[in-house]
């Protein structure tokens, strides 16, 4: 009887606090001492707990008492949610990336730039870059070191600044060995992994590339035959540069692209061994007059990443970012046609000249260059090397893309 009342005068404060009136109900413990859960089904109105309730016409109410060792039972209601839990967003990554290059350089805009941007683009945002160009953050000649340990993410390596790591790369400069067209670029993709074999894994690399080949352009003397270059301080910045001036005649000076126009006009050099794009990029226009279209060497390197963060990073990541570079290296050769035609239209407008060596005449300077190829193997090989296999598979894939090896 004292339990029938008890639960009936629970009830009633239940309802009485539902309505919005106040009521304390007191139960012993010698009536309940354990938790009860009691269900009652109201003949005409049911009241849902907790949080919010409506009025239907069959609804049961579910009210739990607990008692621990109290006379103030605790009524535990517990809400339902409906809502899923809100999804972690993909991950994303911001690598640093560091070029050489100044901003105002084509080779910036219409190669690197528009990389990092497909990526972006591609990635939905999830891939992002910190940018530091010019060197600024890494002098250029420590640029792989730094993609190798880990002190940045991604950037390129001209295989000339780590030519003691990599000595194979030389086989790509040779003097008018090359075309730069996509045939070229082709050619250093397929047989690229032969510089990096003795150490493929250092870095992940994600294409290599022919930049643009080393024309020869002068201050106050037009090259036309061989005999012109002889005793001229031409400006070079790399070894093999310097082998090949000093083969020709020439007097190799070592200048870095940034100081080749304090250069010339303080007399040190006559002129420069330089890319179309490095004559456009640092103003040398106004310096030089005169241009031999001769490639008398060529920019050879690769756009890497570091080993570690690319094992981070997801497969279709990676696949977005290997495809962006692919599509780089092509960039090369549209930039390198545009700037040269460039360079070209101002130096004969501002009364210079762009001269091509004849083909007679042309054959005299590739004779006197075969030394130059035929010392490298023989170096080469005495090293360790395997120069030997590598300028075979050189001349075999230069035969099946039509284009014409010299050596």
């Amino acid at each position: 009887m004292k339990l029938r009342i008890s639960i009936l005068g629970l009830l009633s404060a239940i309802i009485l606090v539902l309505t919005g009136c106040t009521t304390t109900t007191t139960i012993t413990p010698a009536v309940i001492t354990t938790t009860s859960t009691v269900t009652v089904t109201p003949p005409t109105t049911t009241v849902t707990t907790p949080v919010f309730f409506t009025t239907t016409t069959s609804t049961t109410v579910t009210v739990t008492i607990t008692q621990a060792h109290t006379t103030t039972p605790t009524i535990s209601t517990t809400p339902t949610s409906t809502t899923s839990p809100t999804q972690s967003p993909e991950q994303t990554y911001t690598l640093t990336f560091v070029c050489s290059i100044i901003p105002s350089s084509t080779e910036y805009s219409a190669v690197y730039k528009p990389m990092l941007d497909e990526i972006e683009q591609n990635s939905d945002g999830r891939v992002k870059f910190d940018i530091f160009t010019s060197g600024n953050l890494i002098p250029r000649a420590y640029q792989y070191e730094a993609i190798r340990n880990g002190d940045v993410d991604m950037g390129v390596t001209y295989f000339s600044d780590v030519a003691d790591n990599f000595p194979l790369h030389e086989a790509f400069t040779f003097p008018l060995a090359y075309e730069v067209t996509n045939l070229g670029e082709d050619l250093i993709q397929t047989l690229g992994d032969r510089i990096v074999y003795a150490a493929p894994n250092e870095t992940k690399v994600l294409c290599f590339f022919f930049q643009q080949p080393f024309y020869l352009y002068t201050s106050d003397k037009q090259v036309k035959k061989l005999e012109d270059i002889k005793g001229l301080k031409i400006a070079v910045n790399t070894s093999m540069q310097a082998t090949v001036l000093t083969t020709l005649g020439a007097i190799p000076i070592l200048v870095s692209q940034a100081d080749i126009s304090v250069a010339a006009e303080r007399g040190v050099i006559n002129g420069a061994l330089a890319t179309p794009t490095v004559v456009d990029s640092y103003g040398l226009t106004g310096v030089f007059k005169y241009a031999l279209e001769l490639p008398l060497g060529y920019s050879v390197g690769m756009i890497n990443l570091n080993a570690n963060t690319w094992t981070t990073l997801p497969v279709e990541l990676k696949t977005i970012i290997e495809q962006a570079a692919l599509n780089a290296r092509y960039n090369f050769v549209e930039q390198f046609s545009n700037d040269n035609e460039k360079v070209n239209d101002i130096l004969i407008a501002s009364g210079g000249a762009v001269y091509n060596l004849t083909v007679s005449e042309k054959a005299r300077w590739i004779n006197t260059l075969n030394d130059v190829v035929d010392e490298w193997v023989a170096t080469a090989e005495s090293n360790g090397l395997p120069a030997i296999e590598l300028l075979e598979a050189i001349r075999e894939e230069c035969q099946e893309d039509g284009i014409t090896f010299p050596y």
